[in-house]
């Protein structure tokens, strides 16, 4: 070690003055020797892959060497993954002088899935890098990790290779492991290129080149830019534009401008494909757009002819939905689906024919057992392994030609990833993540189908409890592909309209053999019977009231000896199916085989099948709070009504047993599972629009959070998606509602009724629609242009910096909304718990918005024919006030008036309907307001809520929901806190005050209160200090989540021109899907609090400059005005729910 001075030590390669990032940290002993060296870390980060809790598990020695890092004053952060730095909430302000990353590796996978870890941290790190700074990375290089190329992943980036050092025990004794360097990279200058591959541009040899252009051109259309853009970066940016022009408009000069008379879409996707086949090696090869087009009409032509059969079979299936006869024309041999079972005899066999004739599935290949293409078959989660069995060996449903296919299964089995890499004591679930996402990364850039619809036309399947939460982590998976689960739990974010669900089925051989069967009625002496363990919020219910209590409702926890629990079950009347700690059963299918009436006790749960099964004819439902009640509902049940029960249960089984071998409508048993590949049919017909239009600009996309204005040009196609609701109910005209347990559903009108407006209204909905498409043409159109400036004219504001994620696309989208957006607000109700809302108190902005829609703004039009979108103007704060009781913490009350409301509207008027509520809003800003809206299904899964409360772990889904700000008007005017002091004038560095509630604000105040004099924390203000005065003064305001993730001080920092700091869990910032947050805020995990003081010191005077200065060009978009303006907080709102209604089409 060299001495510089007395405050600067080096190594050879490091110096103590460099800020330094190190991640994929595994004991840490890599930083913490240099952080002795050096004798301090305060320059240092630290990071690892795993929690805490599991690096301690992992690495016996890690904990001497933490004490150490944060002895020296090293930040250590956790749950970082290299691959999303630089959009981690703590290190996204920070730059860093050197970020290293040793001996990376993506787990036990293929070589490929470690290119693909590399590959995204590069383009992470690359910008994270200050001036001149270097990445380092430590790797071996001889087979087979020189296949991982890292050299060339570096340069796709960005980076060059600066130096290279290392290579056995005679280089340097810095690195004695056999072939293994460090290389050390910096980002591109022109400087920094070599003469020959200055002459290998000028050649036209430009593969590698194009790989790396695309990269840094997504790059340049992202920066922020009031940051300097290299030369280099300017240059890639040229080459790229005129390249891109020689190869497609050989007789034009004119760039991508030049190409307007074919879809950018088509160009993007040809490009992507071209490039991977290396076929613009010259730009002489007679590529043209005559030729583009030949080269895509065999994709498309193909695509249309799978589309073409899904119209036909729609027409079919909706020619048979007018038949209401409870038996099916005689079509097919093995049966004919007949009786009160189904909820339309005919559209279901017709549409199960047509499934058989036209349904053809493509397996991905790549993956290998046991964690794809297999299963278990033998235990509570046989029906997951059956499924992948039947799907393997399948020759009827299965195609080998992807282009021919319907639908793509993804083959990952949860129960397998659990079984094999789930540590019980560590308990560690990210091992889903790793492996799903990596997974659906692999398929999404071998193939093109993915891509093309963002996984809407693919599905999953999966009978663990925890096969939603797999979904969690790819949110295209979760949001926008088909869910086959057992789960189908609607308060954790199942989607009747899109997901399936799926019976839990007990195989413990393996068959059903035996299982089926049971005494005729005379002989059942038992009315009802329950065995099962304690587990879950209903079964202590049902144990406490009637556990060995009752000859005739007989409960166990644990069979006595000598009973036999199939036995019972086959000499019950009604056979009790309570909820566990998930909502689905295995003793459903129990009851079912031995032909006892299952007795569902449950809350948002969606039945097997309920699309097609009409589950209210064979089985009883009864409420929670019914269970003391549960003798005297069987009792009642007269004995004529139960024989008919039983007959129909009987009748089901064929639909839940398992053949070998398998017979036509059962579960199957070595084919498809038929009933489950029939769930998919409904849900086709809400997709198909996704693949073949692409016309439809989402309000977010795959980043979720990422407007879609500002799409990725990586990606093949921009995100797009079409909801038709006439798709989506074309088979379920005939089966008006999925059905819930537990839950209302809402009867359609007559058809004789339907036809009359339907005929009448028709053609102006058409025209309606005509406009929207004009609209999400012109906003796509203004959505390429990447300039931080809007290039439309406007006499008030032209938005314009990065605070916005595509200025121009933002201001077109708005001023198509004030052109063309009308409401309509029902009539129905009477205020105070109607058409009015609070204006002086927290939930403020609930009852300014409610009174300016009452008032008859702009966008409001009393002709509903005229309206795009319907308003539910209920107040969930004036509810509470009037209707709950007070520490009763009961909302049911609250719960009946929502649902009496929907239904009552539904009723008078035909729009929802139409759409079941996807072209309705409700709007509230009280915590209860998401829970409020969980008692209508349709209105929690469809509709449109506008939330202050937008808590993604409580089902808000920012693709469908809008978040809203809390802002505490006192006086019910802005007076008083707008402005503040210079950033000169600022002494404080931090500062919150509040009270403690909430296990946020706990740690904080814990950490933090009356302990620093830069970060000022109080519980309560001491005399004499005036809150509005302290956040003036403040450079930086805490916002910390209470009770609820939302918070009013994000607005008052704001209008305090104090820098936010976003303190939450799964928290959607307001109008996220247009401005860019991290631009003018900053926001800060949980787990990081005790580093609060030490992140905000880290971000430089000329950045929190940049950010003061955004700060005070956002306010205008959160001012409250007597008289609403354009572009506040009023025209804001009413411009994120125009975006969500961009996102769906509406058909009669």
């Amino acid at each position: 070690m060299k001495t510089m001075n007395k405050k600067e030590r080096s190594t050879q390669h490091y110096s103590s003055s460099q800020k330094i990032l190190f991640v994929g940290e595994g004991d840490f002993s890599f930083s913490a020797c240099l952080a002795r060296q050096f004798g301090s870390a305060v320059n240092m980060v630290a990071t690892s892959l795993d929690p805490e809790e599991m690096v301690y598990t992992k690495h016996w020695s890690c904990e001497t060497h933490l004490e150490e890092l944060k002895r020296l004053g090293c930040l250590v952060l956790h749950e970082v993954d290299v691959k999303e730095t630089s959009r981690h909430p703590t290190l996204i302000h920070m730059e860093f002088d050197v970020i290293v990353f040793n001996f990376p590796h993506a787990g036990h996978f293929p070589w490929l899935m470690h290119r693909e870890l590399l590959k995204a941290f590069f383009e992470s790190a690359s910008e994270m890098l200050s001036s001149g700074g270097e990445v380092h990375v430590t790797h071996r290089d001889d087979f087979p990790y020189d296949r991982w190329k890292v050299e060339k992943l570096a340069k796709g980036a960005g980076l060059y290779l600066k130096e290279k050092r290392g290579g056995g025990i005679k280089s340097n004794k810095t690195f004695p492991l056999k072939d293994c360097y460090t290389f050390k990279f910096s980002v591109i200058t022109w400087e920094s290129k070599d003469d020959d591959d200055e002459d290998n541009v000028s050649s036209g040899s430009l593969s590698d080149e194009i790989e790396g252009i695309l990269p840094v051109m997504n790059r340049l259309h992202f920066k922020e830019r009031d940051e300097a853009i290299s030369y280099k970066e300017f240059i890639c940016a040229s080459l790229f534009g005129s390249f891109f022009s020689s190869c497609l408009c050989t007789s034009s000069n004119k760039g991508l401008e030049g190409v307007s008379s074919m879809a950018m879409d088509d160009y993007w996707a040809f490009f992507q494909d071209a490039m991977r086949q290396k076929e613009f090696m010259n730009p002489g090869n007679g590529l043209n757009e005559k030729s583009v087009r030949e080269r895509l009409r065999p994709r498309d032509a193909e695509l249309e002819r799978v589309e073409a059969g899904l119209a036909r079979a729609r027409a079919l299936i909706r020619e048979g939905t007018t038949n209401w006869s409870s038996i099916s024309a005689p079509v097919g041999a093995d049966y004919v689906p007949q009786g009160d079972i189904y909820r339309n005899a005919t559209a279901f066999h017709r549409s199960y024919l047509l499934m058989e004739k036209l349904f053809k599935i493509f397996i991905y290949k790549e993956g290998e057992p046991p964690l794809f293409h297999n299963g278990p078959c033998k235990s509570i989660y046989s029906i997951e392994g059956v499924f992948f069995s039947l799907m393997e060996g399948d020759t009827h449903f299965r195609t080998q030609d992807p282009d021919e296919a319907h639908v793509y299964f993804l083959p990952f089995s949860v129960v397998m990833i659990i079984h094999h890499l789930f540590d019980p004591i560590v308990r560690d679930k990210y091992v889903m993540k790793h492996v799903v996402s990596d997974y659906v990364k692999v398929i999404s850039q071998k193939y093109r189908y993915w891509n093309r619809s963002l996984g809407a036309d693919h599905f999953m399947l999966s009978c663990h409890d925890w096969g939603p939460r797999a979904t969690w982590y790819v949110p295209q998976l979760y949001y926008n592909s088909i869910r086959l689960l057992c789960n189908a739990n609607t308060s954790e974010l199942f989607n009747p309209r899109k997901d399936a669900s799926i019976p839990e089925i007990n195989l413990i051989a393996g068959e059903t053999i035996g299982l089926t069967g049971g005494l005729p009625p005379s002989k059942r002496t038992i009315l009802a019977f329950f065995a099962g363990g304690l587990h879950g919020r209903i079964r202590p219910a049902l144990l406490q009231h009637w556990k060995e209590k009752d000859e005739q409702v007989q409960v166990y926890e644990t069979l006595p000896e000598g009973l036999s629990y199939p036995d019972l079950m086959k000499k019950s009347k009604y056979c009790i199916c309570p909820s566990g700690h998930e909502v689905a059963s295995p003793r459903i299918v129990e009851a079912i085989y031995a032909e006892c009436v299952p007795v569902l006790i449950s809350q948002h749960y969606v039945l097997p099948f309920s699309d097609v099964l009409d589950w209210g004819s064979f089985s009883i439902q009864v409420s929670v709070n019914e269970i003391p009640n549960l003798k005297k509902i069987l009792l009642g049940i007269p004995q004529d009504r139960y024989i008919r029960m039983q007959e129909r249960v009987k009748q089901v089984q064929q639909h839940f047993v398992v053949n070998n071998p398998p017979k036509r409508f059962d579960m199957g048993s070595n084919k498809p599972l038929i009933l489950i590949l029939l769930s998919l049919i409904p849900l086709l017909i809400l997709i198909s629009t996704l693949v073949i239009v692409s016309s439809i600009p989402r309000a977010l996309n795959s980043s979720w959070f990422s407007f879609s204005f500002s799409w990725n040009p990586e990606e093949i196609n921009p995100p797009s998606t079409a909801l038709s609701s006439s798709a989506s109910s074309s088979f379920n005209a005939s089966l008006p509602d999925v059905h819930i347990a537990g839950g209302p559903y809402f009867q359609p009108p007559l058809e004789k009724k339907q036809e009359t407006w339907k005929d009448k209204r028709y053609s102006k909905l058409e025209r309606l629609e005509a406009g929207l498409a004009r609209a999400r043409s012109s906003i796509r159109e203004a959505a390429r242009n990447g300039s931080l400036k809007s290039t439309h004219e406007d006499p008030d504001y032209v938005p314009q910096g990065p605070i916005y994620r595509n200025a121009n696309a933002f201001h077109r989208s708005y001023l198509e909304m004030e052109k063309l957006f009308k409401i309509y607000v029902y009539e129905e109700g009477e205020p105070p718990m109607f058409h009015n809302g609070p204006c002086k108190s927290i939930y403020s902005t609930e009852g300014r918005f409610i009174h300016e829609m009452e008032k008859g703004s702009v966008y409001r039009t009393t002709d509903p024919d005229q309206a795009l979108l319907y308003f539910l103007p209920f107040s969930v704060v004036m509810m509470v006030q009037y209707l709950y009781v007070p520490d009763s913490h009961e909302i049911h009350a609250i719960e009946k008036t929502v649902i009496d409301y929907i239904n009552l509207i539904s009723h008078n008027h035909p729009f929802w309907n139409r759409s079941l509520g996807a072209d309705h809003f409700m709007l509230s800003c009280h915590d209860w307001g998401p829970r409020a809206s969980t008692s209508v299904p349709y209105l929690y899964n469809n509709s449109i809520r506008v939330l202050c409360n937008a808590n993604t772990s409580e089902g808000f889904n920012p693709s469908k929901d809008v978040s809203f700000p809390e802002i505490h008007l006192r006086t019910g005017e802005m007076s008083g806190p707008l402005g503040g002091l210079s950033p000169s004038r600022r002494p404080i560095l931090g500062f919150f005050a509040g009270r403690l509630h909430g296990h946020i604000r706990y740690l904080l105040l814990e950490q933090w209160k009356d302990k620093d004099k830069d970060l000022q924390v109080y519980d309560q203000l001491p005399n004499g200090v005036s809150y509005d005065s302290m956040l003036k003064k403040s450079r930086f305001c805490l916002c910390p989540s209470g009770y609820e993730v939302a918070s009013p001080r994000v607005v008052e920092a704001i209008y305090a021109e104090c820098v936010p700091v976003l303190i939450s869990d799964n928290y959607v910032p307001p109008f996220n899907d247009v401005l860019n947050w991290k631009s003018f805020a900053v926001q800060v995990q949980v787990r990081d609090i005790a580093n609060i003081k030490r992140i905000l010191m880290g971000i430089s005077q000329t950045q929190y400059l940049r950010m003061y200065r955004r700060v005070k060009q956002v306010q205008r978009h959160f001012m409250v005005n007597a008289a609403p303006q354009r572009f506040d907080v009023f025209h804001m709102t009413i411009h994120s729910i125009w975006l969500r209604r961009l996102n769906i089409r509406i058909q009669d």
